[in-house]
């Protein structure tokens, strides 16, 4: 009767490493079933990029003291990458996509403009996160 246990306790952890170390491959193939578009430097090569874009300078105010608050849909390590993002995004959303070059992390980062309440960013970003249009969306103070 043991041998018999062990063998059927044998046949299951091996069913059972299986299954799991195929699961991820299953992952993988219904990841790249459905093309997605990543924050970081994934963007469509379909896309024109004859026209400009101006770069937003950052927000100046009188009171230093002044936290304002972002919304970034994206960063990306070169200017072109971040224009064509910005060109494929901007006629779906009604917010204004503005590039600007971050220092502190050394990419163009995509954002919409300022807004001066956290609460305020924090409805555009879930907004953003239930349309599904920017599921990467993050909150930047400054």
């Amino acid at each position: 009767m043991k041998p018999l246990l062990s063998i059927l306790l044998t046949i299951i952890l091996i069913i059972l490493f299986t299954a799991c170390s195929s699961s991820e491959e299953t992952v993988k193939t219904d990841q790249e079933e459905q093309p997605e578009i990543y924050i970081f430097d994934d963007v469509s090569d379909e896309i024109d990029t004859s026209a400009t874009t101006e770069v937003e300078q950052p927000a100046v105010t009188s009171d230093s003291r002044t936290t304002k608050y972002y919304v970034q849909v994206g960063a990306f390590t070169t200017r072109d990458r971040a224009d064509e993002f910005v060109k494929l995004k901007s006629p779906q959303t009604t917010y204004q996509l503005n590039i600007t070059y971050s220092e502190e992390v050394k990419l163009y980062v995509v954002r919409i403009p300022a807004f001066s309440t956290r609460d305020e960013a924090e409805k555009v970003r879930n907004d953003f996160w239930q349309s599904g249009l920017f599921n990467d969306a993050f909150i930047v103070t400054q």
